[in-house]
């Protein structure tokens, strides 16, 4: 072995042994004062030993009840574990306090930083030149030279022409002015200049408690502060109070507190050769916490055992916000345990114990809290603002984006400490009908219009048991007359107030029906739909209140006027909804939070003032309102009537509900109103008020009419209008038009004919399927492709949704039992007259042939060159030119297969499905190549116009 590797290999064994000791050992030191172990080891090769993690000792909850662990400390320190940066008194005094406290003054004195010198610039006068210091002399007038001379060793500055001077031990001042009055004594008209070139350097020696002893070299610029820097700074088992300064025989005390707390400066000069700074370990302690700028752990000064409690709140800063504080000291008894007293007057903090400052009391008296959708928002006092109206006094105090109808005060009652939810209205405020008297430390808070959807939805979701809930602010399309939940009976709500003023063209009709209300529900956890709306509006059900505060957890009835789930979602005030990418995200625990409310304590409170619009307002849905809100203002917060609203019969909805005998009775009133008589109606909770569209024979519905017309084009239809009407609205018919072959198109017959055709085609590979396990003698592979092409060509084949109509103005005239009645999206093309016949299937020559008058479908045949070896003459069939079909084969059942047939028909020759023997095939085959040829025909048609 080289001796290299013996020297690694013992250093590496001596290290580890040592580390481990450190680690484990009953003196091993803090974490912060062990030397870095890792640098040596990898510098030699080796690695450091892993060492147990310490943990963190938990705060104690009751510091009267702790107790002083047994001690396990010596001179160096303690084995006890402690959390990563912290000593062992920082621990200890935490465990007593209840909370983590940290050492004063060793965040700036406790660890190395760097010390510089400046070189440049001018010296102060009172700076003790030594042994070593440059001197710079210039000299101008009758001698002009620059001279550099050093103070040696004996003290004495020697310079040409001149005595020497003695330097060491005066200051640089005297020096000065002694070495320029000689120099205009000695040489006549020259003044001399002088300065320090390069301060000396000295040496210092740096023990006790810093992290790095030792002999320090510095200049005599620099300071003992200086020097402990270089050290490494105070360990936390060093003073920061008694640091001492060894200077000849002379000995100066340093306190550090003076130049920490109070920003003092050191009470020493610079150092000077030879100087001693002896760091001595920390003296007795004591701790301070609360509502101070500067808790912790204090040192006490020299000879002290005690600090009164104004001087260690002035050492900590002083208090932190002003008021009543208690003072309170965890005293230590002799038999190491610690209790709780009160402090009288001034009383004194010994070693070892901790005075703890808190406010005397937490609440605030005389304030009101104006929160939300406010102009200024903040807080107020309660004697200038004793209610609601000197609080908001008018639209100034509000941002455009508040909600009138419905706020909260959030108040904690004073007898039972229960909070409660007590809602107000800003506009019947502001119109003097009420004012809300506010409490001590009342929260009043302002919504905003979108807040009041979110609100309205979850609450109105839970009311309908629909987990799909409404947004109540949503922009119904113009002209909608559907009613909240369809118009359905059997809702819930609160009496009609009745004073409720009926106006004079009010009809009377009244309508009242009976009802049992649903028992409340036998846990306090909202119900599905309740928490898929509130999750919905970004807040999270609780199941419980916290303390302080109390749900509600009746589980409201069903209200049948509830709002239409799939049309309904917008912004409160008239606005059209926003695109989903711009809409307001609100969150319902946000704004419970702003509240300091659980979210189900909210959303309950709010169910109890849900009022529902619907029918012919821009906005329809669920609004909160308090009780007696007018009419007006609730149509206003939906933005306002529709033109097409029918104000001769308003329907009002309310329920009276007898909580003693639990039934309830649902009132329906319809009003003959005008827009000033909306005023004048109060509504309730749980009203639903429906505005009915007047009545019109006008749908907005449109049809289109193409071809052999005088004016084609899309033409608006009323209710009950017929294809003769469009027809002489569009200039009636051409001379070429061809009545007999209208394509007449529609909608609901094109989704009919989808639906039958894949439904056939279903049918045919299910009978392909049941083929399949018939014996290889029976089946007809050529048969099943056959069948197989059909299938696709049904499930490909465009479904027109053609209807056959008659479209002569003629014959429409003397039959009106077949003039078409129309409905929206209705296409008509009215086609020239064609010339031709078309004959397709399987025929040897498929194609178009001239049509002559008197042909047979026979003829057409066999102009096609007739029929081929796989046809079925018993299956041919016509396609008419009006979309009809007809058979035509000359077998026993066709009855008069030789009829002569209109131009624009289409023959079909059918293939003989007889090798593929399916009876039900057989049965639907005329059916499927009809539809076929229907649609082929017609696209024919279409695809023809001019």
């Amino acid at each position: 072995m080289s001796a290299r590797k013996f020297f690694a290999a013992a250093a590496r064994t001596v290290l580890t042994a040592g580390l481990a000791f450190a680690a484990f050992g009953p003196t091993a030191a803090p974490a912060q004062n062990s030397p870095d172990v890792q640098s040596i080891l990898n510098a030699i090769g080796g690695q450091a030993p892993t060492t147990p993690t310490s943990q963190q000792v938990p705060p104690v909850s009751n510091p009267s009840q702790t107790t002083i662990p047994p001690s396990t400390t010596s001179s160096s320190g303690s084995s006890a574990p402690t959390l990563q940066g912290q000593s062992h008194l920082e621990v200890l005094f935490s465990q007593r306090a209840g909370r983590p406290l940290a050492q004063f003054g060793y965040d700036v004195f406790g660890a190395a930083g760097s010390v510089s010198v400046t070189q440049v610039g001018a010296l102060q006068d009172n700076y003790i030149l030594g042994t070593g210091d440059q001197i710079n002399v210039v000299l101008r007038g009758h001698e002009n030279s620059a001279l550099t001379t050093t103070v040696d060793r004996d003290g004495r500055i020697i310079l040409p022409e001149l005595e020497p001077i003695v330097g060491a031990g005066r200051t640089f001042g005297e020096v000065r002015e002694d070495l320029m009055q000689r120099v205009a004594k000695t040489m006549i008209g020259t003044r001399a200049y002088i300065s320090i070139g390069t301060v000396r350097q000295v040496a210092v020696l740096v023990t006790g408690e810093v992290q790095s002893p030792g002999l320090r070299t510095l200049t005599g610029l620099n300071t003992a502060l200086d020097a402990i820097l270089l050290s490494g700074g105070i360990k936390k088992t060093g003073s920061l109070r008694n640091i001492v300064i060894l200077r000849g025989g002379r000995r100066t005390t340093l306190d550090l507190y003076s130049i920490i707390a109070r920003g003092g400066s050191a009470p020493v000069g610079a150092l000077t050769e030879g100087d001693r700074i002896i760091v001595p370990p920390i003296g007795p302690t004591v701790a301070i916490t609360g509502l101070l700028k500067r808790p912790g752990i204090y040192e006490l000064s020299q000879g002290s055992a005690g600090i009164t409690a104004r001087a260690l709140v002035e050492l900590a800063g002083g208090i932190e916000i002003a008021g009543a504080k208690r003072l309170t000291k965890l005293e230590l008894q002799s038999d190491g345990r610690t209790r709780m007293v009160s402090l009288v007057g001034d009383g004194v903090i010994r070693t070892g114990e901790v005075l703890f400052v808190d406010p005397e009391r937490s609440a605030s008296g005389g304030v009101v809290t104006l929160s939300g959708e406010a102009a200024v928002p903040g807080t107020r006092a309660l004697g200038s603002t004793p209610s609601i109206s000197r609080l908001i006094r008018d639209a100034d105090d509000l941002t455009p984006d508040s909600y009138t109808l419905f706020g909260v005060v959030v108040r904690r009652e004073p007898k039972s400490n229960f909070r409660a939810i007590v809602p107000f209205s800003i506009e019947r405020t502001f119109e003097k009908k009420e004012d809300l008297k506010l409490a001590d430390n009342d929260l009043v808070y302002i919504f905003n219009q979108a807040e009041i959807a979110a609100l309205a939805e979850a609450a109105s979701a839970d009311l309908t048991g629909s987990t799909a809930a409404t947004n109540p602010l949503a922009a119904l399309r113009p002209g909608s007359n559907q009613q909240p939940g369809g118009g359905q009976t059997g809702s819930y709500g609160q009496q009609q107030p009745g004073g409720t003023v009926q106006p004079s063209g009010q009809t009377g009709t009244t309508s009242t029906s009976s009802g049992q209300l649903p028992p409340p529900p036998s846990t306090q956890t909202p119900s599905a739909s309740l928490a898929a709306a509130m999750q919905a509006a970004g807040a999270t059900p609780q199941a419980a209140p916290p303390s302080g505060g109390s749900l509600s957890t009746t589980n409201a009835p069903v209200v049948g006027q509830a709002q239409s789930q799939a049309t309904q979602s917008a912004i409160i005030g008239g606005a059209a909804a926003p695109a989903a990418g711009n809409a307001k995200q609100v969150s319902l625990d946000q704004v419970a939070n702003n509240l300091n409310v659980p979210t189900l304590e909210l959303v309950n409170a709010a169910r109890d003032y849900l009022v529902w619009v619907g029918g012919e307002v821009r906005n329809p849905g669920a609004y909160l309102a308090v009780p007696d809100t007018s009419l007006a203002s609730l149509i206003a917060a939906a933005g306002g009537v529709q033109r097409e609203a029918d104000l001769s019969a308003v329907e009002i909805t309310s329920t009276v509900i007898n909580t003693e005998s639990g039934t309830s009775r649902t009132v329906r009133t319809s009003y003959k109103v005008t827009n000033q008589d909306f005023a004048s109606i109060s509504l309730k909770p749980m009203d639903s008020v429906r505005l009915r569209p007047v009545f019109s024979d006008r749908n907005g519905e449109t049809v289109t009419i193409a071809g052999q017309v005088r004016y084609p084009g899309s033409f608006d239809i009323t209710r009950g209008e017929r294809l003769s009407s469009v027809l002489m609205r569009a200039g009636g018919l051409t001379d070429e038009a061809y009545p007999f072959g209208t394509v007449f198109t529609r909608q609901s017959a094109a989704i009919a004919e989808a639906d039958g055709n894949q439904r056939t085609a279903r049918l045919l590979e299910d009978n392909i399927a049941s083929a399949a396990t018939l014996p290889s003698t029976l089946i007809n592979p050529s048969g099943l492709s056959y069948v197989e092409n059909i299938a696709q060509a049904l499930r490909t084949a465009p479904a027109l949704g053609r209807i056959s109509v008659t479209a002569d103005p003629v014959i429409l005239a003397t039959k009106p039992e077949l003039d078409m009645l129309l409905q929206a999206g209705d296409t008509i093309y009215i086609p020239k007259r064609p010339s031709s016949i078309t004959v397709t299937g399987e025929v040897l020559n498929n194609g178009a042939f001239a049509y002559k008058p008197g042909l047979t479908v026979r003829d057409y045949i066999e102009l096609a060159g007739g029929e081929n070896s796989s046809a079925d003459d018993a299956l041919v069939f016509v396609v008419l030119p009006d979309g009809t079909a007809r058979p035509q084969g000359e077998s026993w059942w066709a009855f008069g297969g030789g009829r002569e047939i209109p131009p624009g028909s289409m023959v079909v020759v059918p293939r003989d499905p007889q090798p593929f023997n399916f009876t039900l095939f057989m049965i639907n085959f005329s059916d499927i190549v009809s539809k076929l040829a229907v649609t082929a025909a017609s696209l024919a048609v279409i695809h023809s116009k001019p």
